[in-house]
């Protein structure tokens, strides 16, 4: 048998307020074919399969939200050749960034150190053929990350 409920007892103090982060990833490949032609500097999308073009602006994403770019990783069908080379950029508001990697020889992949962007940087990747590389396909990929306080003061 049960009796009657008592009434509530006081409430405890507030605990801590901890650290409360909202965190979004979101990885992105794309696919291009790229040119043998010596001396070549194209652009294309970093998040959207591109035709590449030498038109600085090509392919250009506007970041919505601060983040971290990173596992940057550039894989070509085809190595450049023997003396032959192509050098990945990651291009932000139109100028280089640190994020940058070359592939050269026999070799076919390549990764770029991380990189943090702002709200509202325009990104997009610089090919650069160096020697007359060998026309290759070219697939890029990364992660988008960002960590934003959602809770808490």
């Amino acid at each position: 048998m049960t009796g009657n409920t008592g009434p509530a007892g006081a409430t405890g103090a507030t605990g801590p307020t901890g650290p409360y982060f909202f965190i979004e990833a979101e990885s992105a490949s794309t696919t291009s074919n790229l040119s043998n032609v010596d001396g070549t500097t194209q652009y294309i999308s970093l998040i959207a399969n591109s035709a590449p073009s030498t038109t600085p602006t090509n392919g250009q994403a506007t970041v919505h939200a601060a983040a971290t770019l990173s596992s940057i990783t550039f894989t070509l069908g085809t190595g450049p050749g023997a003396g032959n080379s192509r050098a990945f950029t990651i291009m932000v508001n139109g100028s280089p960034s640190t994020a940058t990697c070359t592939v050269s020889g026999g070799t076919k992949v390549c990764t770029a150190p991380n990189l943090s962007l702002s709200a509202n940087d325009l990104v997009n990747v610089q090919i650069t053929n160096v020697g007359g590389a060998a026309a290759s396909t070219l697939t890029v990929t990364s992660t988008y990350a960002t960590a934003t306080r959602a809770i808490g003061p």
